[in-house]
């Protein structure tokens, strides 16, 4: 496998998927809702797929922040973030991203309150998982998309980092995917997704990647400074 190529190597691709299916716990691989027994990674990869069907078209840094106000909620759908949770996230004009929110029905600010850091979900989460397991997966969200490696690059190299951090394989740096479902879980097209995966190894966070025309699956190594998906997150 060559460093940013695209490759048919349809054998190593099916070897490469089981090696990483028989290393990831079977409710990780079985499950597809936002419902109960999740860990931190697999919460927040499939909070961000229901935000791709629920925020499509939208920029990645109100994805970003769309993306706490999620995990961050009340059970009535109630958001409070704190100013200096908002600045740590680094989101370029946040007011901009809160707008565009709000813009799209998504939230509904609460202009007595806070103005930046309080709003209400119009489609509260019914049936996720409990508050305490969604802030911890917010945290980890948080502390992967800023990884000191990314966290100057633009929302859309932080959000394309956090979606394949959720994808890669427990205390493994390498993982696979396809194309279509990494595009829109970082809510670009394939090729933004393919010019920010360049641009992630030439930087060197990715060591090396390559893609199937056959399968259409990406398979990627993170370099040595971004941390592997963990091994022992727990579920709630």
């Amino acid at each position: 496998m060559h460093d940013a190529s695209v490759v048919p190597e349809t054998t190593l691709v099916a070897a490469h998927r089981a090696a990483i299916s028989a290393t990831t716990p079977a409710r990780s691989r079985s499950s597809r809702r936002i419902l109960s027994n999740w860990t931190d990674r697999t919460l927040v990869r499939d909070m961000l797929s229901f935000l791709a069907s629920s925020l499509a078209p939208c920029s990645p840094q109100a994805r970003l922040l769309a993306l706490q106000c999620a995990l961050r909620s009340s059970p009535a759908g109630r958001v409070r973030l704190p100013a200096g949770l908002v600045r740590a996230m680094a989101v370029p004009q946040a007011g901009a991203a809160w707008q565009e929110l709000e813009e799209m029905r998504w939230i509904r600010h609460n202009v007595h309150a806070s103005p930046l850091g309080s709003a209400q979900l119009t489609d509260p989460l019914i049936g996720a998982p409990g508050r305490k397991a969604r802030a911890r997966a917010a945290d980890w969200a948080l502390r992967t998309h800023q990884s000191r490696p990314v966290r100057a690059d633009t929302p859309a190299v932080r959000l394309v980092t956090l979606a394949l951090a959720t994808r890669g394989a427990p205390d493994r740096a390498d993982g696979i995917v396809e194309i279509d479902q990494l595009a829109r879980a970082s809510g670009l097209s394939v090729s933004e997704l393919l010019d920010v995966i360049q641009l992630l190894s030439r930087t060197g966070n990715i060591s090396r990647w390559s893609l199937d025309p056959a399968t259409d699956d990406l398979i990627w190594t993170m370099g040595p400074h971004l941390p592997a998906a963990p091994g022992n997150d727990q579920g709630p």
